[in-house]
């Protein structure tokens, strides 16, 4: 490609051919999970039918996640989370009792943050804002983007507590 000339080149002749992309209603930890692997800090956003929807960058996430993405980063690192602790949550994030008050406590729960990874925990939501049991198949879907998560990050250990995962939601 050197040696091109600018004015001359058309775009087809140097872009890249196989583009990293994600689903719009993808979750975001799937999303920096790839950007990780592929090694990109930008990754395409399209609907489920293949028309563009947008571009998520390493920058979207930080600005708009409160620093989500440096804690999924930093996963990537050997040996910077060993332990992640799973919890139930209310969509809230209040995190008040049982496990999801030791989650806030002494593995970097967000207040206010009521889905996904927290510092060194993973909040599943089991309650909504006004603390009443999420539908099942809501529940579920959080539960597929955690196993996702998990998926992705395969060396992690994965600790919950004796009480099960609506413990303290």
């Amino acid at each position: 490609m050197r040696g091109l000339d600018p004015a001359a080149t058309l775009v087809r002749e140097v872009m890249s051919r196989d583009v990293a992309f994600c689903f719009s209603d993808d979750n975001v930890p799937d999303a920096i999970g790839q950007m990780e692997r592929k090694h990109i800090r930008r990754l395409a956003v399209v609907n489920h039918d293949k028309t563009p929807a947008g571009v998520l960058s390493v920058d979207d996430v930080a600005k708009y996640s409160r620093g989500l993405a440096g804690e999924v980063i930093d996963l990537a690192r050997p040996g910077h989370y060993k332990d992640v602790f799973v919890f139930g949550a209310d969509l809230a994030g209040r995190h008040r009792e049982g496990d999801a008050l030791k989650a806030l406590r002494h593995h970097g729960a967000v207040y206010g943050r009521g889905a996904g990874l927290q510092g060194r925990s993973y909040a599943i939501p089991v309650r909504d804002e006004q603390d009443r049991l999420l539908p099942i198949a809501m529940i579920a879907r959080y539960v597929q983007a955690f196993l996702r998560f998990a998926a992705i990050y395969t060396t992690m250990t994965l600790k919950k507590s004796a009480g099960g995962i609506a413990a303290g939601a």
